[in-house]
């Protein structure tokens, strides 16, 4: 029995612990129980928004949230199964406390609790040497992933930043298009910085998929301006016509918005590569009324 629940907490605290490596470590790589759960809850708070419209825009911030909890709550039930065969012979007890009323599972959950958030209460103390190594270790883990997640939670941030930039410029370009009648993408420099920005955001979404849950305005989404940023290097007319400049700026931008809408159909949306399809399947996606008219 010792056997099968230390392997049982083992093959948990590992599971945890790969899926954290690969979320938080791996610059671009998402861990398989945390792609699942992200999956999982975007497609519930989906089914709700339509009730409940609002409630898509906590859906980021949830998720996250839901990621960390899940990984204290396997790296916690792991090592309490790890811990419980030990119970109460490879502890002290605090005087009041019997052996007889502390040796039970709830009880290696709450040695594992306090010792993961590093509480440490005292009331029971390892005295065996197994445990004098076992439970320091889960201290040091537990340490290590609220210090992790502080660090993931604020490198979000930046990254929502810099896709809220790219978005607002895109809609601004396009609404003073409209009013002026001028063409933003004669411009090889605007060119070449969009180009920058485009494969900047699509890093991020490789790095942080956690990021493409995160639910804007309309007028804040990068969904909805994907259309108009899709027409920018394609409305020049004949090649030919065009500077050596303008064409290679505009050809590098086409290919970064092609490596953006692949990523988002082979992370998030299983749909073909095709640019405008993407792009159509992430309005419906984030739930964004199909009116781009204002980006068109």
């Amino acid at each position: 029995m010792t056997i099968l629940l230390t392997l049982a907490g083992a093959a948990l605290i590992l599971a945890a612990l790969r899926d954290i490596f690969h979320e938080l470590f791996h610059p671009s790589g998402s861990g398989s129980l945390s792609r699942a759960l992200m999956r999982s809850l975007w497609h519930l708070a989906r089914r709700v928004a339509s009730r409940f419209p609002s409630l898509l825009h906590i859906a980021g911030p949830a998720i996250m949230v839901s990621i960390i909890a899940s990984w204290a709550a396997l790296l916690m039930v792991g090592w309490a199964l790890v811990i419980w065969p030990h119970l109460p012979g490879g502890v002290l007890l605090a005087t009041g406390l019997k052996p007889s009323g502390n040796n039970g599972f709830l009880d290696a959950l709450y040695v594992s609790l306090t010792t993961l958030t590093t509480l440490g209460y005292g009331d029971i103390t390892p005295r065996s040497g197994l445990l004098r190594v076992l439970i320091p270790l889960e201290a040091l883990v537990g340490f290590g992933l609220l210090t992790a997640s502080i660090s993931w939670v604020l490198s979000i941030y930046p990254v929502l930043s810099r896709r809220r930039s790219l978005t607002q410029k895109l809609l601004f370009l396009s609404r003073t298009e409209a009013e002026s009648g001028l063409s933003a993408n004669r411009d090889p420099q605007l060119l070449a910085t969009l180009t920058t920005e485009v494969i900047e955001v699509q890093q991020d979404l490789i790095q942080f998929p956690v990021t493409y849950y995160f639910h804007g305005e309309e007028h804040d989404a990068l969904a909805v301006a994907m259309p108009y940023l899709m027409r920018l290097p394609k409305d020049l007319g004949p090649p030919e016509k065009l500077s050596a400049d303008l064409r290679l700026h505009a050809t590098t931008l086409q290919q970064a918005i092609e490596d953006l809408t692949s990523t988002l159909s082979d992370l998030f949306l299983g749909v073909s590569d095709d640019p405008e399809t993407v792009a159509k399947a992430y309005i419906r996606d984030h739930l964004y009324a199909q009116k781009t008219d204002s980006t068109n």
